[in-house]
């Protein structure tokens, strides 16, 4: 799902998580939230994105796996 705003893709996400939408994204957030519901701004100048992810062990264990995995595939374009 992309919007052009939301409060947070995280509120999202959470409400949505078995709608079939994997990933939420916005071009702004007004109520954007980090890791442990952390508050930090969020203007238009960015894009902002949850990742629905099935909690397999290794992302637990090392959750910047799931980063690197998600940088590498948007630096290659696919």
């Amino acid at each position: 799902m992309v919007f052009d705003k939301i409060d947070s893709t995280m509120n999202y996400a959470q409400a949505n998580a078995w709608s079939g939408h994997n990933l939420v994204m916005a071009e702004s957030q007004t109520a954007g939230k980090g890791q442990h519901g952390h508050a930090f701004a969020s203007p238009a100048t960015g894009i902002y994105e949850t990742i629905i992810v099935p909690a397999k062990t290794e992302f637990i264990k090392q959750p910047g796996m799931l980063t690197l995995g998600v940088g590498g595939l948007c630096a290659t374009g696919n």
